[in-house]
Parts: C-alpha cells; sequence; structure tokens
C-alpha cells in the first residue's frame, strides 16, 4: 500500500510464527534482500499461527534441540522478499478503491459456535469480530481481500500429517473464486481461543454442526477431523466474508500512515529460558543469562481504518478491557495485579484490524490477574478446579508474565494516551 511516500508491505505466512529477528532469518533478513528503488517505507510480516506446517520456531524437538531448518528459512526469506518485490514494482502498484465491511456471528450465523475456549478456560469471551478490506482497480477488477479473524487455524490438529494452511486455504479460495484478484487472511487476537472441537463439546449432541453441516463426535466428544471438516470451516468464514463486504461500505483512502512502538520485558519462563541458553530461540534480546523480550508493536492508519499488531498470542480480554471481561467465576484465582489497560478504546478510526503474531511469536499474552505459574513454569491448578476449570496451560508457552502490561502499555504511549494513568503502567 502507498499513499505518497509512505509505502508499506504487509505479508501473512501460513506458518505458527515468525520472527524480525531470528539471528539467520527473519524479517530483518528480508528487508536486506529488497532494492531500495522500491522505496519501502517499512515490511510488516505477520502469521496465521497455522498448526499445520513446519516448525519455524524451533520449539517442536527434543528436549534442547532445534526443530527449525536452516536452509528452509533462508528459502522462505528469499521467497518473502521476492513476493513484495514483485508486488512493489511501479508497473504493479494500481490506483485503488476501498471497500470495508465487518460482521460477527449474530449477523452471520455461519460464524456461531466456531469459537471455543482452550479447554473451556474462562472467561469464556470472544473476539467475535470478522473484518475485511477489498481494494478494487479503477476498472472494477477486485485486486486483493484483506480478511481479519480471531482463532487458532489448527482444525486438522496433530492427527493430521500433511502440510497444509488448514482453514484459511479455503477461506482464501472461496474468496478469489467469488471476487477475483489475491485473498490474504491475518489471524487476530487468538489467544485462549481455539477452532471448532479443540475442546470438547458440551452441547450434549452426538454430532457439531458448521454451516449447516453435520459432523459426528467420538466417544470422548471430539470430532473426527478431516479435510472435509476443515473446508466446511473454511467455507463458513468465507460466507460471513461475503455478508461483511455486502453490508460494507466504499470509504476515501487518502491517508496511510505508519508509527511504531518498542516492546521490552524480562524473559520469566524458566523453559524458554532454557531454550535460548541452548541457542534454540534465537530472537530475545540482552545475555543468555538474563534474557528479554525485545519486540515492536506497530499501528497504521489506512484511510478511515485501524491496523494494529500483536507480537504473539494475545488475550482478547486484553483488547477490550480485562476489568470489563474478567472471570468472574473464581474470586480466589485472582492475583490482585491491576487490570491492564483497554486498546480498543485507543483506536479513533471507523473500522479496526487486529494483526496477531506480528512479527513475532512471543507465545500467550495473559492478563496479569489470571496469570498463575507454577516451579519451573509448571501448570498451575485452578485455584477454583472443578471438572470445567482446566489447569493454567498457556502459561506454560508465555515468554513473561510482563508481556501484557508491556503491549498494552505500549500502545497507551504509542496511540497517544499517558501510561501513568495506568496502575499496570507504572
Amino acid at each position: 500500500m502507498q499513499i505518497g511516500k509512505t509505502k508499506v508491505a504487509l505479508v501473512a505466512l501460513d506458518f505458527i510464527g515468525y520472527y524480525q529477528n531470528g539471528g539467520y532469518y527473519g524479517v530483518d533478513q528480508v528487508k536486506k534482500m529488497l532494492k531500495l528503488e522500491l522505496g519501502l517505507t517499512d515490511v510488516i510480516v505477520a502469521s496465521t499461527h497455522n498448526h499445520e506446517g513446519p516448525d519455524t520456531i524451533g520449539l517442536w524437538a527434543p528436549a534442547n534441540k532445534d526443530g527449525k531448518y536452516a536452509d528452509y528459512l533462508k528459502w522462505v526469506d528469499r521467497r518473502i522478499a521476492e513476493a513484495i518485490s514483485k508486488a512493489a514494482e511501479p508497473a504493479n502498484m494500481a490506483e485503488v478503491r476501498a471497500r470495508f465491511g465487518a460482521t460477527n456471528p449474530e449477523r452471520s450465523p455461519s460464524l456461531k459456535g466456531l469459537q471455543v475456549r482452550t479447554t473451556h478456560r474462562p472467561p469464556f469471551f470472544f473476539d467475535e469480530e470478522l473484518r475485511a478490506m477489498q481494494l478494487t482497480r479503477t476498472n472494477g477488477k477486485v485486486l486483493a481481500t484483506l480478511i481479519n479473524w480471531n482463532t487458532h487455524p489448527e482444525s486438522l490438529e496433530s492427527r493430521n500429517q500433511e502440510i497444509t494452511s488448514d482453514f484459511p486455504h479455503f477461506v482464501r479460495e472461496a474468496v478469489e473464486k467469488k471476487y477475483g484478484g489475491t485473498a490474504v487472511y491475518f489471524s487476530g487476537d487468538i489467544g485462549g481461543v481455539e477452532i471448532i472441537g479443540d475442546a470438547e463439546s458440551r452441547t450434549g449432541l452426538e454430532y457439531e454442526e458448521i454451516n449447516g453441516k453435520r459432523f459426528p463426535l467420538t466417544a470422548g466428544h471430539r470430532p473426527n477431523v478431516s479435510f472435509e471438516r476443515t473446508q466446511t470451516i473454511g467455507e463458513a468464514v468465507a460466507t460471513a466474508v461475503f455478508q461483511a463486504l455486502d453490508a460494507g461500505s466504499n470509504e476515501r483512502v487518502d491517508v496511510l500512515t505508519l508509527k511504531s512502538q518498542p516492546v521490552r520485558a524480562p524473559v520469566t519462563n524458566p523453559g524458554f529460558k532454557a531454550m535460548i541458553q541452548a541457542g534454540v530461540l534465537s530472537n530475545y534480546g540482552a545475555d543468555k543469562e538474563h534474557p528479554e523480550v525485545n519486540t515492536t508493536i506497530w499501528h497504521l492508519r489506512v484511510g478511515p481504518a485501524d491496523i494494529i499488531t500483536l507480537p504473539g498470542e494475545v488475550f482478547p480480554e486484553l483488547i477490550y478491557g480485562v476489568e470489563q471481561h474478567k472471570r468472574t467465576d473464581c474470586p480466589a484465582a485472582n492475583t490482585g495485579r491491576p487490570y491492564e489497560p483497554a486498546v480498543l478504546p485507543l483506536l479513533k478510526g471507523k473500522y479496526h484490524f487486529i494483526l496477531g503474531l506480528t512479527p513475532d511469536e512471543l507465545g500467550y499474552v495473559v492478563p496479569g490477574y489470571d496469570f498463575s505459574a507454577g516451579p519451573g513454569g509448571a501448570r498451575v491448578t485452578d485455584a477454583c478446579k472443578d471438572p470445567k476449570v482446566p489447569n493454567h496451560y498457556h502459561e506454560t508457552n508465555s515468554s513473561s508474565d510482563q508481556m501484557a502490561p508491556a503491549i498494552t502499555c505500549g500502545f497507551v504511549k504509542l496511540l497517544g494516551g499517558d501510561p501513568a494513568k495506568y496502575e499496570a503502567c507504572k
């Protein structure tokens, strides 16, 4: 996208995650491959958090071993650079009109029930909004459709042994079939939010219904995963994209601004520290004995729309407001840490897009009041443990118990607020 001298490349990868600076690979390496003549202000790379692809982080290997393949990741960097270079060439740039739309399960019933919380971890709050931006050439041909929705793309789960981009592929396929052009899918604030079937069904039915189709459940109230089911999920999401754009509006886009804010926090997860010291995780700053998160958050203004980026799997209540959407089932589970400031009220645009795992995958970002980790980073039993409240899994895959205030307070500063007004930012 370009307006005036501001020219930004937005990239989405069908990976579990990627890094701004992974040492020998990552966005910083991609930038070195791009010609200055392209005039790019910045490059922003997101991951969908697809669970059905190669290990691009290094975690999926024997203990303290690296699951990444250097040659493959360097090849990925080259392909990213090639794609950006092709799209950013003056001959491939075009004047466009923009259409924006948004929907939710109330307006688009095909989305109902597709989002669940991991093993039913409370609170049962989701970012239910699906957002779309469509760019059309002046001759009426669609150039691109940006889709932004909020759940883990892991409908095939670990039983699948084939490389696939999971349901986002079928979303893009359906959107491109209907409109033409290129469809690009971005995951949003997906922390703690899974796709239907990840947690056992509690409907009491022997089947789950997705977009009018029924799929039988196992004795453990889980689905039999299949590509047919994954395609049905993708087409259900695509149906909502069509409805969002049909009910949307054409908007004037005469402004493109970009600003960023560094975010730092100490790494507090003992498991992550061990992997940093073993050289598996190479994207953390400071030294191996005292590693720290060193990442960036961005805010783009595209005409009437705000686009923000999140460096990990951020719980949606951190965006919409922890105090308003906190757990109410178990006061004993509250750690007493102050509630982080809400990010969404800071956005002044008519439309909002939230790009998760951008540019980094730093694990789950859990609100401080409900962040509980045991010795060595082990899972903690919930203070109100019963058959319906799971152990605290997400903390075991979180870089730091300080990430939530670091990110939300970073947005306060980035968007012109005063962090000193918030207890969590002090």
